[in-house]
């Protein structure tokens, strides 16, 4: 199920690529950063001062600000370490040789683009003595000191520091201790340290291996606060929609969207449709998605996204794709440079990716189209990791659609990074069922994940008396799902409450004549009630319960 309104009226600008792909991380940081200590993305090399091997992995974080900066050798080849380098800004990853005690920077990948240099630069030179520094492209870097002590756990003696400026003026501070690596980053009190616990300072390369003789992309960093891979906690998204008796624009889906982060939302969803992003052959209509992603920056927030090609019961392509096959070439070009096209507008932020929502429902009728799919799937999983290594992606079942993954879906869902699913507890006649089957739901989708983590794409429960729900009901479930995704919170990436308030008449019109699913009147009931505050702005009482329990979720 997914809302089919608009979800912006305004339109946020993307950043443009500068001519120097260094230069425009560099000025990306500082942005984001006002003020505060900017990044830049960092070598790696096999020197004293930088061990490397594919899988070593440091983690540095400061206490001005709850996102870490993280920093993963995802691999080696043709002479050159690929370092991703996630913070709390921008992503990007570095593509570095070793030289000695020099470290040359061969290209950078940022945002799906890579720019190559034919004469790399010294990004960083660990033989000259302190006072030294050399220009290029880049900048200006100085030796500042080779006998820096660094406290993080630790303490670690004879620390280089590296002071680099550029073209503006503008200045980073890179510190490495013999034998360890990253340790520091800026200086002063707001100084990202090394957090030894949470780094690998072996080089332990076995899932990265793993990942890579599979095609699939290595596990994504731990670049958020409430980051599922560490098992820190579960995110929570909430379809933040204004009340049905306010006006649809920007300053009411903001000021929705604030109240929604108030309650502990971590991470923003998007669901665009294929057809609705490409209108016309090779034209994109990125409006809405760029004022959500917007929305995202401005809380630094991580984002999942799910480009429905397929939308529950129905295709959802471009009109002038929709005969063709799932694995014609037309429709795979296209979609892959739907990709290319979307990933940059993420900067980064897009932690998990999906391509297909329901699918369970459509292929039911249209088993015979599976393999087809499988292979436009496995066409645009690559490309995403392609634009951004280390980017887990999936597609979805709905619950009730589970025991299709593991029959006929298989093909499909053994291709997926992780599961996700979507969640109404609910019989096929839209009758509710009782809060005490969570738990019961809860391991049945366990089962069906394999061992994968969990995304609850979307989680939702109607409170009408129609569908023999109750506002006491809704609240009830409500809590229900949150602690047990607290109790299970090393396995769920998080869940995504659909939605925060009920829809307008003419909304539900909209949605039942989409969906057109029978059982028309409680259908509309269940849609038309599925929020946590009533048409009117009034909460409900599940409202309270979301409050209470989301912000748990990340203890």
């Amino acid at each position: 199920m997914q809302e089919q309104t608009k979800m912006t009226p305004v339109r946020c600008s993307p950043h443009a690529f500068a001519a120097s792909f260094a230069a425009l991380l560099l000025f990306l940081f500082l942005s984001f950063a006002a003020g505060t200590i900017s990044s830049h993305p960092q070598a790696a090399a096999n020197s004293e001062y930088l061990p490397l091997a594919p899988g070593k992995h440091w983690v540095l974080r400061s206490p001005s600000t709850s996102k870490p900066i993280d920093l993963r050798v995802a691999d080696h080849e043709h002479g050159a370490y690929q370092l991703e380098f996630n913070n709390p800004w921008v992503n990007s990853v570095m593509h570095l040789e070793p030289a000695g005690q020099q470290i040359l920077l061969r290209a950078l990948s940022m945002g799906g683009q890579t720019k190559p240099f034919p004469d790399p630069p010294v990004y960083f030179d660990f033989g000259l003595a302190e006072g030294k520094q050399w220009s290029n492209s880049i900048g200006t870097m100085t030796i500042l000191s080779r006998h820096r002590t660094v406290q993080a756990g630790h303490t670690y003696h004879d620390c280089i520091e590296i002071k680099e400026v550029d073209a503006k003026g503008s200045q980073l501070f890179w510190t490495f201790a013999p034998g360890v690596g990253f340790v520091q980053f800026g200086e002063g009190k707001g100084a990202f340290v090394l957090d030894e616990k949470s780094s690998d300072l072996t080089g332990s390369s076995t899932a990265s291996s793993a990942a890579s003789e599979k095609g699939m992309a290595s596990p994504p960093p731990d670049n958020a606060t409430h980051s599922p891979v560490a098992g820190r906690g579960a995110w929570m998204a909430l379809a933040a929609n204004p009340a049905a008796n306010q006006p649809f624009d920007a300053k009411n889906v903001n000021e929705r969207f604030e109240q929604s982060v108030l309650a502990g939302v971590s991470y923003v969803y998007l669901s665009p449709k294929w057809s609705e992003l490409e209108p016309q052959k090779g034209k994109y209509h990125f409006q809405d998605l760029d004022f959500q992603i917007g929305q995202a920056q401005q809380h630094d927030l991580p984002i999942i996204c799910n480009v429905r090609v397929v939308d529950t019961n129905q295709k959802s392509m471009p009109r002038d794709l929709e005969k063709l096959s799932f694995d014609d070439l037309q429709v795979r070009e296209r979609l892959t440079s739907l990709l290319s096209a979307l990933m940059p507008r993420f900067q980064g932020r897009a932690r998990f990716m999906l391509v297909g929502n329901e699918i369970d429902a459509y292929f039911t009728a249209h088993k015979s189209e599976i393999t087809g799919y499988r292979n436009l799937y496995l066409a645009a999983a690559a490309q995403i990791t392609r634009l951004q290594p280390g980017t887990p992606v999936s597609t979805t079942s709905t619950f009730d659609g589970i025991d299709k993954v593991a029959g006929f879906l298989k093909p499909i869902f053994d291709a997926t990074d992780f599961f996700s699913v979507t969640y109404y507890p609910l019989t096929p006649e839209f009758i509710v069922r009782d809060p005490g089957s969570v738990s019961g739901d809860f391991t049945k989708i366990k089962d069906a994940a394999r061992s994968k983590k969990v995304l609850l794409q979307e989680v939702g429960y109607p409170s009408s008396p129609i569908n023999k729900s109750s506002e006491e009901k809704q609240a009830a479930m409500c809590r229900a799902i949150l602690r047990e995704l607290r109790s299970n919170k090393d396995v769920f990436i998080g869940a995504y409450w659909f939605t925060m308030s009920d829809f307008p008449d003419s909304v539900v019109d909209d949605l039942s004549k989409y969906y057109q699913l029978a059982g028309a009147d409680r259908f509309r009931a269940f849609l038309g009630s599925l929020g946590m505050f009533d048409q009117r702005g009034n909460p409900k009482k599940s409202w309270q319960a979301f409050s209470e329990e989301a912000p748990l979720l990340s203890k």
